[in-house]
């Protein structure tokens, strides 16, 4: 894993065929024809909510198979939206996996992370915590098969090549996707 900052994490997401704007909601738009968008509510409960983390993390890895994951950005765009007591753990918890693979940078600073093939469960680790703090993020995996914004307003928006949508569909139907 290593950190990048907003212009770094923008140009990583450009190579993967997405060009992204700063600001929420999601400005995303795809440099290929034919995307399509789905919306769906994140779950209450914790350990749904990792689960459906998990889930969008394997989303394009080929077979589904856990040692085929090629890497992914998870880019942290808002973290302090709700009380300090709330935030703080959420930021502890970030701040703790951003230690433990060597970061290099203060979060405002270098807000993105960006994984290797060999590091799905910090990346399952880090794509949990905006889902569960309600903040807002963007994920994309390497190669490029989605992008994804996590909202403070307690959603997830995908956006894929119509040729992966109605399989992305399919994927999450236990979560009601509507699609935008």
């Amino acid at each position: 894993m290593r950190t990048v900052s907003d212009a770094e994490a923008q140009e990583w997401c450009v190579k993967r065929g997405f060009v992204v704007e700063h600001d929420f909601p999601l400005r995303a738009a795809p440099q290929f024809d034919g995307a399509r968008r789905f919306r769906l509510q994140i779950p209450d409960e914790a350990t749904a909510t990792v689960g459906l983390a998990y889930v969008l993390l394997m989303s394009g890895v080929r077979e589904g198979v856990e040692a085929n994951f090629d890497g992914a950005v998870v880019w942290f765009r808002r973290w302090e939206l709700w009380s300090e007591s709330i935030d703080r753990v959420g930021q502890f918890m970030l701040e703790a996996v951003r230690d433990t693979l060597k970061n290099d940078g203060p979060l405002d600073e270098k807000p993105a992370l960006v994984y290797s093939e060999r590091e799905l469960i910090p990346a399952h680790a880090s794509l949990s915590l905006p889902m569960l703090f309600q903040w807002d993020a963007f994920y994309c995996p390497h190669g490029g098969q989605l992008f994804a914004a996590i909202s403070h307003h307690g959603a997830l928006e995908v956006l894929a090549p119509s040729e992966a949508y109605s399989d992305l569909v399919e994927r999450f139907s236990q979560w009601n996707p509507e699609e935008v």
